[in-house]
């Protein structure tokens, strides 16, 4: 995948300037330094219409990683029971 013309650290900071933006004008870096999202697709040798094909998966993931979230810790049952016992509702009934 060494034939990729842009990186993770170039695509992390693409996607935080989009999303920090607050006027169309911030959009125009897209435009003006990538060359839009076909330029974007080039660099990442990629299709607009077709996407990826064959095993590119495979090798994506191992340039940029996967797009998985580690699952959340979920809440034991005390922890939920106190929980609801810190309504103000609740209090007041109680007392």
């Amino acid at each position: 995948m060494s034939n990729l013309k842009i990186f993770l650290d170039k695509l992390v900071e693409l996607v935080e300037s989009y999303r920090n933006r607050q006027f169309d004008e911030d959009i125009q870096k897209l435009k003006d330094e990538y060359g839009g999202t076909e330029g974007v697709a080039e660099k990442l040798k990629t299709s607009l219409t077709n996407g990826l094909v064959g095993d590119d998966l495979l090798r994506r993931e191992d340039v940029f990683g996967t797009n998985k979230k580690d699952p959340q810790k979920r809440a034991g049952l005390c922890n939920l029971w106190l929980g609801a016992l810190d309504d103000l509702m609740l209090k007041i009934l109680i007392v």
